[in-house]
């Protein structure tokens, strides 16, 4: 008799919608059958909790600012100058995990977060999730506001992202974020 694997999900329920086909790809990673117990909970939310506390950020208030904060990946630390320049007048905060640095930015510890490496959209779907809740979104390299609503976009790899304000973002998307990269191959 095989043993069953329970996992319950709860999807935030935004329009256009994010991961929508994330329950197919939720049971296969977790090895459950198309008949497995799996219960997908849908909701509309209004605000954001953490710890049980409202969160409200503010993604309108602007773009990069002195004491905001940008949240970069750990290699970060390698290049400490040239970080600095690409997110000033805000700081740079190296810190692990694209999925960690987005639900951040969604909490409003920081005004964006930025992945330089290849991410699949199953990195950032939760997070994409939580800022959109908090009217803040997700972009490609190329400006373009990432979805996932279909399973074809769902399963395309994304160069660079950028999370958070969209105009934040729109000026970190403007940065020569090469200059970091030179070193990498």
């Amino acid at each position: 008799m095989r043993s069953s694997k329970p996992i319950d999900v709860l999807l935030v329920h935004l329009h256009p919608p994010v991961g929508q086909k994330f329950d197919q790809v939720l049971r296969k990673r977790a090895g459950l059958g198309v008949h497995d117990p799996c219960r997908l909970e849908p909701r509309r939310i209004k605000h954001l909790l953490r710890n049980g506390a409202l969160i409200v950020p503010n993604f309108a208030q602007g773009g990069l600012a002195e004491g905001a904060q940008v949240f970069v990946s750990l290699a970060a630390r390698a290049r400490p100058t040239e970080n600095a320049e690409l997110c000033a007048p805000a700081t740079f905060y190296p810190m692990p995990s694209i999925a960690y640095r987005l639900a951040r930015v969604a909490v409003g510890d920081g005004i964006a977060a930025v992945s330089l490496y290849a991410v699949s959209p199953h990195d950032v779907v939760a997070g994409h999730a939580l800022l959109r809740a908090g009217s803040g979104g997700l972009w490609n390299e190329r400006g373009q506001a990432l979805g996932n609503a279909t399973p074809v976009t769902f399963n395309q790899p994304v160069g660079y992202c950028f999370g958070g304000g969209e105009i934040a973002c729109q000026e970190l998307m403007r940065r020569p974020w090469q200059i970091v990269l030179a070193d990498r191959a």
